[in-house]
């Protein structure tokens, strides 16, 4: 996620522990990992932080999403903009190609436990 800086508002001035995303807002995934960087080319530094999209409360299919936090001297804020969802071979992934052949196990095991 990265959240665009502008000579209005200087993301430096977030506090970074503070930011919550998605619907459920889900906190920033390391911490140590937040950084600052120009994302976009304007020549303002942008913040980037990672965040997991399921304890953010985001589905597949979802568009939109919101960010909210709190400056370092004090004004919460959020915002709001649209989202693109990209399907990535982790975790996830991994535990849908791994859970019908534990399921199948199981169940052997089990037909073999009542007989």
């Amino acid at each position: 996620m990265a959240l665009l800086g502008s000579e209005e508002f200087g993301v430096q001035e977030v506090e970074i522990a503070s930011l919550r995303f998605g619907p459920n807002g889900a906190p920033t995934l390391h911490e140590r990992d937040a950084g600052y960087r120009d994302t976009n080319g304007d020549g303002f530094d942008d913040g980037v932080s990672l965040y997991r999209t399921e304890e953010a409360g985001i589905g597949m299919t979802d568009t939109e999403t919101c960010l909210s936090g709190v400056t370092l001297d004090g004004p919460e804020f959020e915002g709001c903009d649209t989202i693109r969802i990209v399907p990535a071979c982790g975790l996830g992934f991994e535990l849908a190609l791994v859970a019908f052949p534990i399921a199948r196990m199981r169940s052997r095991w089990w037909s073999r436990l009542r007989s």
